[in-house]
């Protein structure tokens, strides 16, 4: 696989530059995707110097993989991150009535960023207080609430320099992961350390009387892992019954255990990035099934094209 990797001063200068080994890492949610790649100190980089703050494409086999801006600068290896490194500073916002699509856009207007495929999530989040909380945790945090009130999990990316909000739904790709040939070093990991829950515990704060307190628990998994308690404090104006979906969704998706598959060292496709989905057919181990890519971390080098990927059992309350 040939790779190239173009640097724009923003004065108007584009010039391709002579690099090594590239290596692109990406998650799911709230995190920049970087790249970090070697370059050569020859004519070309002495005729034009790599500065931060510089754009970068990388485009392997003649399409665009990579779109970001420099960041960091060393003698041998420049590093970069995608649009979404600008939305990791903090601000104070209050969305009142907002889909987690409004919020996006909001958020992207306000930055200044463009926009690509964003879903339509419909559900209406009453309200969501940030407070001196970065962008991309305020997105985040209405994923999941949107994902708690609906079933549906979403996951923000940046598409080689459009901010798009994706439905897991819609990125299963065609792809089979198996035993005959595409999967030799691997790693499997079931936990309940991570994320895992059997007691749900809502507080609702009352100014006229004391807090009170909502359960939601399953004694067969207690009795089985012991008890995992998740606490959280709920908006005094919910009712009754958005507590109780509230509690109810947090428990079914808690209670499980968390299946994670490693793939290390894998021949790379550059379809598999985080927030898509590939199908996993290990018999002999149990595995069969639709797996998300949690984390991909991606390396070129001398034609070479490898990849390790973290990938999880899909995790969704209609799951």
């Amino acid at each position: 696989m040939k790779t190239q990797i173009y640097v724009d001063d923003r004065c108007g200068n584009v010039y391709e530059i002579p690099h090594g080994q590239i290596t692109l890492k990406r998650a799911r949610n709230g995190r920049a995707a970087s790249m970090e790649f070697e370059y050569y100190e020859d004519s070309t980089v002495t005729e034009f110097p790599i500065n931060t703050g510089y754009v970068v494409l990388m485009k392997a086999d003649d399409m665009r993989i990579f779109y970001g801006y420099v960041f960091k600068v060393s003698m041998t290896k420049i590093t970069c991150y995608d649009q979404l490194r600008y939305l990791k500073f903090k601000d104070s916002k209050v969305f009142e009535n907002k889909t987690l699509t409004e919020i996006v856009n909001i958020i992207a207007g306000e930055n200044l960023m463009l926009l690509g495929n964003v879903a339509d999530t419909k559900y209406v989040i009453p309200k969501q207080i940030s407070d001196n909380t970065e962008y991309l945790d305020m997105i985040v945090k209405g994923i999941e609430t949107t994902l708690l009130s609906t079933g549906r999990l979403y996951f923000i990316q940046d598409n080689v320099g459009f901010l798009e909000l994706m439905d897991i739904d819609d990125t299963k790709l065609d792809i089979l992961l198996d035993g005959n040939g595409n999967i030799t070093d691997y790693d499997i990991t079931t936990d309940i350390d991570t994320d895992t829950y059997n007691c749900i515990k809502l507080v609702q704060d009352n100014k006229k009387t004391e807090p009170r307190e909502y359960p939601y628990q399953d004694f067969a998994s207690i009795a089985k892992w012991g008890k995992l308690q998740y606490f959280e404090v709920v908006d005094e104006k919910y009712n009754m019954a958005q507590i109780n979906e509230k509690g109810n969704n947090l428990l079914k998706l808690k209670n499980r255990e968390k299946k994670t598959f490693k793939l290390k060292n894998a021949i790379g496709d550059i379809r598999c990035r985080s927030g898509y989905s590939v199908y996993i057919n290990m018999p002999e181990q149990g595995i069969d099934g639709w797996y998300l890519i949690d984390s991909d971390t991606h390396k070129f080098n001398d034609n070479e094209h490898t990849m390790d990927l973290e990938l999880v059992v899909v995790n969704c309350i209609t799951a």
